[in-house]
């Protein structure tokens, strides 16, 4: 943006659209901050920072005329950042999610479920990707992954059973198109 006046309406326009987030979308795009760094293992309220401020700096470029919301392009800001971030870590670090072990698990055992683990992230990576402008089915998921029930989803996000239902329906075809047999296909 080479016109000063275009820059500060795109900067008053952010920050207006920043100030209008609800409870709820402030606690979504936490909880994706949270999944997103926990990965890297890089401080969430970092990811929230970096996300606003390369969309402040134009880096990354919100369309506030798009039906994008707020919510779901910080989340894919941030998702961007996560990528990233992986990208210029050392070949000897693994970016995937961690998952603590409230018991030992036979070392048999451990190699199946870090191929479950690493196979389930790709997944859940993939339909994230695939859905990154579907805010119901990112609703969805992310209401799942805190363990909400579908009316704890539909109330806390404000979503109607047909929106609710409609989104389960589109993840439902995805999951059914890219993973017929529920599992790895092999």
């Amino acid at each position: 943006m080479d016109d000063p006046r275009k820059r500060l309406q795109y900067v008053n326009d952010f920050e207006q659209a920043l100030k209008s987030l609800t409870a709820e979308d402030i606690k979504a795009i936490d909880l994706a901050a949270f999944k997103f760094a926990e990965s890297v293992a890089i401080s969430p309220d970092w990811l929230v920072r970096e996300a606003i401020k390369r969309t402040v700096r134009g880096t990354r470029k919100w369309p506030p005329k798009n039906d994008i919301s707020l919510r779901a392009f910080l989340c894919g800001v941030m998702k961007s950042i996560k990528n990233e971030v992986c990208s210029n870590l050392p070949g000897a670090i693994e970016c995937h999610y961690t998952q603590l072990k409230s018991h030992p698990v036979p070392p048999e055992e451990e190699i199946i479920i870090k191929e479950r683990e690493a196979w389930a992230q790709q997944v859940i990576e993939s339909a994230f990707d695939h859905f990154s402008n579907d805010e119901n089915v990112l609703t969805y998921l992310m209401g799942k992954a805190e363990g909400l029930t579908g009316e704890e989803i539909r109330k806390q996000e404000g979503m109607t059973q047909n929106q609710y239902n409609a989104a389960q329906k589109r993840l439902s075809r995805y999951r059914n198109a890219n993973y017929p047999r529920g599992n790895r296909n092999e």
